[in-house]
């Protein structure tokens, strides 16, 4: 007689084998989700080391643009290049600073305008410090050239500080866009 005998696969092992196939799988799913939290984190470190580099930043170039705003007239038409390539620095410093690209990346996204913004508003500044200089050079011109023409009024003497009366009023009324009348 024969006799027939039940076999399963899970005599064989096969129900462990799927078991760690399983728990494979869950390792791996948690690994790619430690993964993801691991990158999530080193993002919102390095969003967090940008921003606080990019208010160093601005916080370090608003004393340098405090400085240079004290200068007037030609002083500040002349420090206008240093003042610009010192906020440079201060921001080139900051970004260097940063440990990784992404990091730097973010400092620039953030950090870039506000040193254009500097940069433009101190151009204005330097403008309008160049204005008041010629304006001063050309006030005292005036005043030098009444004083010798009372010093020595002879004829010659007097047309020559007329013509440079003349010569400074032109040079302001151009300045200032005053109408040729």
């Amino acid at each position: 007689q024969s006799q027939q005998i039940s076999v399963n696969s899970q005599m064989f092992g096969a129900g462990v084998a799927g078991a760690e196939v399983e728990a494979g799988k869950t390792v791996e799913n948690i690994g790619e989700k430690l993964f993801k939290r691991g990158a999530e984190m080193q993002t919102l470190n390095n969003q967090t080391a940008a921003r606080d580099a990019s208010n160093k930043f601005v916080e370090e170039m608003g004393q340098a643009d405090l400085q240079y705003r004290q200068l007037q007239g030609k002083a500040a038409v002349d420090g206008y290049e240093a003042h610009v390539q010192n906020i440079k620095d201060i921001h080139e410093k900051y970004r260097d600073s940063l440990g990784n690209s992404e990091a730097r990346r973010y400092f620039l996204n953030d950090s870039s305008r506000q040193l254009s913004y500097n940069v433009i508003n101190s151009s204005h500044w330097a403008a309008t410090q160049g204005k008041s200089y010629r304006t001063e050079v050309n006030s005292a011109s005036v005043k030098i050239a009444q004083n010798n023409a009372a010093a020595q009024p002879d004829d010659i003497n007097f047309k020559n500080q007329i013509d440079t009366v003349n010569n400074a009023v032109d040079a302001q009324a151009k300045e200032s866009g005053w109408s040729p009348e």
